[in-house]
C-alpha cells in the first residue's frame, strides 16, 4: 500500500522532499510532548535518513507515509507502521566442553512477525480535527493487504489521554500497562482477525 485516499487525505510513502516536515515534527516541543524529549536538528535528519534507507528495502520493517491534507496541500502528519525484531533463539544443541557456539546470523522478514506497531504524529494545528481518527479507521479496513498480519499495536504513554482516546475509539483494546520508575506505558491491541 504505497499510497490512499480517505475522505479529506492523501496519504503517500514518505519521500526525499519531506525531510523539512518530518524534521519539523520531531523537534517540536508541541508534537513531542507526550512521546519523548523533541530531538536536535541533526538527530531528526538521522532519523530521517534511517527511516529512507529502511523504505528502500524489497520489504521494508518500518513504513512511513505522509498525510496531507486533500483541500489544502498541506502535509498534517505522518503515519507509520514497525514490525518487532524476532526475539533471539538460542539453538539448543549439544556443544563440546571449551567450544563456543555461534548462532547464525540471519536477516528476518516482515512475514515472521504477526503483529506490527502503529504510530501517528500529528502537527499542533491538525491535532483534534479527527484526520487521525479517520485515517486509522480507513487503514483498519484495509490493513489485511500485508500478508501474514493478524494484531496492530499502540504503545502510549498514560499521560498522552488525547491518543489514549483516539485508539479506544478505533476499538483497539489495552492488553498491559508497563510501569517503570519514569514513566507507564499502555500497550493497546487492534486484532485484524476479529474486526
Amino acid at each position: 500500500m504505497h499510497k490512499f485516499e480517505t475522505e479529506r487525505l492523501k496519504v503517500r510513502r514518505l519521500e526525499e522532499q519531506d525531510k523539512p516536515f518530518y524534521c519539523s515534527l520531531y523537534t517540536c516541543s508541541e508534537t513531542m510532548k507526550n512521546i519523548a524529549a523533541p530531538f536536535t536538528q541533526t538527530k531528526a535528519e538521522q532519523s530521517f535518513n534511517t527511516a529512507m534507507k529502511i523504505l528502500k528495502k524489497e520489504q521494508p520493517k518500518h513504513l512511513v507515509w505522509v498525510m496531507l491534507n486533500k483541500e489544502s496541500g498541506t502535509p498534517v502528519g505522518i503515519f507509520g507502521l514497525t514490525w518487532p525484531e524476532p526475539k533471539s533463539t538460542k539453538a539448543a544443541s549439544p556443544k563440546a566442553e571449551g567450544t563456543k557456539t555461534a548462532s547464525p546470523k540471519t536477516e528476518s522478514t516482515r512475514a515472521e512477525s504477526t503483529k506490527a506497531e502503529i504510530g501517528i504524529l500529528l502537527t499542533p494545528q491538525s491535532v483534534k480535527k479527527g484526520f487521525a481518527i479517520e485515517l486509522i479507521r480507513h487503514f483498519l479496513s484495509r490493513c489485511n493487504c500485508f500478508e501474514g498480519l493478524t494484531h496492530l499495536q499502540a504503545n502510549v504513554s498514560a499521560g498522552n489521554t488525547d491518543s489514549l482516546r483516539l485508539f479506544k475509539k478505533a476499538n483497539f483494546q489495552t492488553i498491559e500497562t508497563d510501569k517503570t520508575t519514569e514513566s507507564t506505558v499502555i500497550r493497546l491491541e487492534f486484532n485484524i482477525l476479529n474486526n
